[in-house]
């Protein structure tokens, strides 16, 4: 707000949970949101921004959301993870590699 009221200029917003950054992301991996999925570690942020966009949002249990937060939380990821192992893993078996 301040920036928008010292400039006069609305800023453009691109980072999470905006869209902007996730119409680059596919752009740069030349993919659509059925063929890619979000992975992080804070729901809040990570696991919302894939939810908003309609991507598959993996969450690993290896940084900020603790077990009873995800519990706690409205906002439900489409998988859990240990760690990005497991996601690899997982995938894999699948036959598909992110």
């Amino acid at each position: 707000a301040s920036i928008q009221a010292a400039s006069g200029v609305k800023p453009v917003i691109i980072g999470k949970p905006e869209k902007h950054m996730l119409d680059e992301a596919l752009d740069i991996l030349g993919c659509t949101k059925d063929e890619c999925c979000v992975i992080g570690d804070n729901i809040d942020t990570d696991i919302a921004f894939g939810k908003r966009h309609g991507v598959a949002s993996f969450l690993v249990m290896t940084g900020v959301t603790t077990q009873a937060e995800l519990e706690r939380s409205s906002i439900k990821p489409d998988m859990v993870f240990a760690n990005l192992l497991e996601v690899i893993e997982h995938d894999v078996s699948r036959g598909r590699f992110f």
